[in-house]
């Protein structure tokens, strides 16, 4: 029967093939993995990530998703230095859907005025996605109606 030791992975003595533990240092010896198992296992994975990636995306995406981005754009148009401005994080404005690819947006906007002092400007935009060219409908800024 040939072949029926083989070396201790820690002290390199010769030990029985089938043995989990050598009888010289304690260590133990792992099972090698058999090729066709790594193969299942990679073929598995693959199926699994292919899977994952074909999965359609059943609803619309929602146009007010970015809508906050592009009203943004509309207030800096507004401001007396845009390069100054500084919008809030998600958690300090709203966004509501009006149906009809329209969507209000409500918030603040930090930026100097004329004086150069930091003043802080509450505004309201409705934008409207018109396939992907965005248009505004109207604006209030502190109160004023300044578009339409």
């Amino acid at each position: 029967m040939e072949n029926e030791t083989k070396k201790c992975p820690e002290c390199l003595a010769e030990i029985p093939k089938k043995a989990r533990k050598c009888s010289h240092c304690g260590s133990k010896t792992a099972p090698k993995t058999r090729p066709i198992v790594w193969i299942l296992l990679l073929g598995a994975i693959g199926v699994v990530m292919a899977s994952a990636m074909s999965v359609e995306n059943t609803t619309p995406p929602d146009p007010c998703d970015i809508s906050y981005l592009k009203a943004n754009r509309f207030v800096k148009d507004t401001l007396k230095s845009p390069s100054t401005a500084e919008f809030p994080s998600r958690s300090e404005y709203s966004i509501s859907n009006l149906g009809n690819s329209e969507c209000m947006v409500s918030s603040y906007v930090d930026s100097q005025n004329s004086f150069g002092a930091v003043v802080r400007s509450h505004w309201t935009a409705t934008v409207k996605d018109n396939a992907g060219n965005w248009t505004l409908e109207e604006m209030t800024f502190d109160g004023e109606q300044v578009y339409p």
